[in-house]
């Protein structure tokens, strides 16, 4: 089972292997795929198949005992991993089962972990920020994403929400001139309703 949209990009040239002419000339090649780690499950798991309907789904439950081998629905599969993740002091509010490694590893450094152990440990490069950008999630943002949310699907009249301002002070020794560089003061925001609410 080859998906050839996401696994073509996974081809090497030791991959690919040309047949020549004595001449030296191209005359055909052969492409070996590697098969993806689903399809090592699907076959470890052909035995116990034979008995379902052929529209079955691939994740299978009780593989114990063969005799009450059956197909999970996705639907269940994802309750199963938000009850593991919420055991695991996870906010499903948040983060669903199709994002267990961000919900994890944002969960690591929030504990107190340094990002480049959590790199290391998700075998991400250290170089790079896919981390940062695709994965870590802190809190503020996720209250701020809340916020943002909130104001737009509210129903009532007047949404008000809490945000926080910084603004820093930069002290000049031996001078009396002081400027504003940074610093931190709270206000609140009465946001009006959203002017797409008439028509709904």
């Amino acid at each position: 089972m080859w998906r050839p949209r996401s696994d073509i990009g996974t081809l090497q040239h030791r991959d690919m292997h040309f047949k020549r002419t004595n001449d030296g000339d191209i005359i055909g090649a052969a492409l070996y795929i590697r098969a993806p780690k689903e399809s090592h499950f699907l076959e470890k798991s052909r035995d116990l198949r034979k008995t379902l309907p052929v529209e079955h789904t691939a994740s299978l439950a009780y593989l114990g005992n063969p005799e009450q081998v059956r197909s999970i629905q996705p639907t269940t599969i994802a309750n199963i991993l938000k009850q593991i993740m919420q055991a695991a002091g996870i906010d499903t509010t948040v983060f669903g089962p199709h994002s267990i490694r961000s919900a994890s590893s944002t969960k690591a450094v929030q504990m107190g972990h340094k990002i480049d152990d959590v790199k290391k440990h998700a075998h991400w490069s250290l170089s790079a920020d896919t981390f940062e950008q695709f994965y870590y999630k802190p809190a503020h943002q996720i209250h701020n994403s809340r916020d943002i949310t909130n104001s737009i699907f509210s129903d009532s009249e007047n949404n008000t929400t809490s945000g926080v301002d910084m603004e820093a002070t930069k002290v000049g020794l031996g001078t009396t001139y002081n400027r504003t560089v940074a610093g931190m003061k709270t206000k609140d925001v009465v946001q009006p309703t959203p002017w797409y609410r008439k028509f709904i």
